[in-house]
């Protein structure tokens, strides 16, 4: 069996790949609630971004959960978690906020000329209050949208005492998975959350490192994996079908369930993945996924106006396709060399070893 840290590097460009086409201009994330007629493009737009994809934040929040409970220490020491919580906030707000500056900039640019671009963050003439809601996703989506996903991780991660208070009862966890759980698709998030359902996924992370059996579970899953991988493949398939039928009025707690047991599936995949040589190719993609993943938004706008300059826009058609290739392969390829640009510039002045991705720790 290949070992845990060799299926997380193989596995974290696949996840970041799938946040990616999540964020690809009029994909169907949510094909319930659009209204387009079922065709082979809408359907595989629905398929990739709206059902499989979705469950790759849950995963890397199970794997940051899996990690922090088992690294971290008992952080019973007089400085123990004020230095646990820098580190957190150094790894994980301060690239959000760094990478949401430029989005920021943007925006206000645009406002000041007239456009009506995200109106709900009224960044122009100057607001501080504003500007700050749209750095730190404080009761709004951010500038950088996808970089919500690090303030709940950072949350979530300064809980982990709790967490593990609350991993020591069976009885008690499930309680309060099924809490957060209902709140999620009952859409509760106390005017506060962005995403309550990343804490769940952060917890199992956690209560999974708390378990001794869990090598036992891991070791099912690697026998396994086939099977689980193609059955999450076809109840996604199925699932993109019912969301756009005439009506899915069940495909959000569907959606939900669906993401509930993805982590297994996408953890499964990784058995499959690391054994060979797409594995070690994966491997050398791994350390710049966290940069892909910062800045990924950004390359697509950029490519997104200038595919429409010289090809206009298009829906779900050939061209439209291509495009969404083509925004995957050049976010890992222009954000991928900045990060080579920059590992090694940090390396030759610091004389330190390469960096690792913080959002798995």
């Amino acid at each position: 069996m290949v070992d845990r840290s060799t299926r997380i590097r193989a596995l974290r460009p696949v996840l970041i790949a799938l946040v990616v086409t999540v964020h690809i201009p009029v994909t169907l994330y949510r094909p319930d609630l659009r209204d387009v007629a079922l065709s082979f493009g809408t359907y595989f737009s629905a398929l990739i971004s709206g059902c499989i994809a979705i469950a790759a934040l849950p995963t890397l929040s199970v794997i940051s959960g899996f990690l922090a409970g088992n690294s971290a220490g008992n952080l019973t020491g007089r400085y123990a978690y004020p230095a646990y919580a820098a580190r957190k906030f150094r790894r994980l707000i301060v690239p959000m906020l760094l990478w949401g500056l430029p989005m920021v900039v943007w925006i206000y640019t645009r406002q000041a000329g007239g456009f009506s671009v995200r109106p709900d963050l009224a960044l122009f003439p100057f607001d501080l209050e504003q500007w700050l809601r749209a750095l730190t996703a404080y009761q709004k989506l951010p500038a950088n949208p996808p970089l919500y996903f690090l303030r709940e991780l950072f949350l979530a991660a300064l809980l982990l005492p709790v967490w593990r208070l609350i991993a020591r009862s069976v009885g008690f966890s499930a309680l309060v998975a099924i809490a957060i759980f209902y709140c999620a698709v009952a859409g509760i998030h106390f005017d506060f959350f962005i995403r309550i359902d990343i804490y769940l996924y952060f917890f199992i992370g956690v209560f999974l490192a708390a378990r001794p059996d869990v090598r036992s579970l891991d070791g099912w899953l690697c026998a396994h994996a086939r099977g689980l991988v193609l059955g999450f493949v076809l109840v996604c398939a199925a699932l993109a079908l019912y969301g756009l039928g005439p009506n899915p009025e069940h495909y959000w707690l569907a959606l939900n369930l669906v993401r509930l047991t993805g982590p297994v599936a996408l953890w499964a995949l990784a058995t499959m993945l690391a054994a060979g040589a797409v594995g070690r190719v994966l491997e050398v993609l791994s350390p710049v996924s966290f940069t892909v993943f910062l800045g990924h938004a950004i390359v697509i706008r950029v490519a997104w106006w200038a595919w429409r300059e010289l090809f206009g826009a298009s829906r779900f058609d050939v061209a439209w396709w291509c495009f969404f290739v083509l925004a995957v392969a050049l976010s890992f390829a222009i954000l991928g060399s900045l990060w080579w640009l920059y590992d090694r510039l940090r390396r030759r002045l610091l004389n330190t070893a390469p960096g690792q991705d913080p959002v798995a720790r």
